[in-house]
């Protein structure tokens, strides 16, 4: 019995999956509170807010919500001048945001620490709003590849 608990856990890590089980913060095998690492990562990011991340792009603002780490991030320009960007950009609002998403994946999934954090069961989450406070897309990542090897 011991061996193929053994086995499952093995099989989780090495795919880089999360196995369910009953608790939110801990939802693996390896004991590890996603939740801790959120509010961890919250509490180092929240002081050095906001953060310019480009000339167009500021961090806000970071929250650590059970296994949820939700970052709230503003573009200097208006809902319209958006709208005007995209229809300039050649690219449908589709491939637009599908674009924005495969960032910000690639951003989550492409760090050590916050990959892990994912594939043991968190959640990482980016909210894009307007300097005139309009959402414009909600993006959640809840998978990461497995490692390469």
């Amino acid at each position: 019995m011991i061996q193929a608990a053994i086995k499952v856990t093995a099989a989780c890590l090495l795919l880089g999956t999360h196995c369910a089980v009953a608790d939110e913060c801990k939802p693996n095998h390896v004991d590890f509170d996603v939740c801790a690492f959120a509010r961890e990562v919250q509490a180092k990011t929240a002081p050095l807010l906001p953060m310019k991340m480009s000339a167009n792009v500021t961090f806000i603002n970071i929250i650590a919500a059970g296994p949820l780490l939700s970052m709230g991030v503003q573009w200097s320009f208006t809902s319209a001048e958006i709208d005007a960007l995209i229809a300039s950009s050649q690219k449908t609002p589709e491939q637009f945001y599908a674009a924005m998403d495969a960032y910000n994946k690639n951003s989550i999934c492409g760090s050590q620490d916050t990959a892990a954090f994912v594939r043991l069961g968190g959640n990482a989450q980016y909210i894009y709003m307007t300097k005139d406070g309009k959402t414009v897309r909600t993006i959640r990542i809840s998978d990461c590849p497995a490692p390469a090897r």
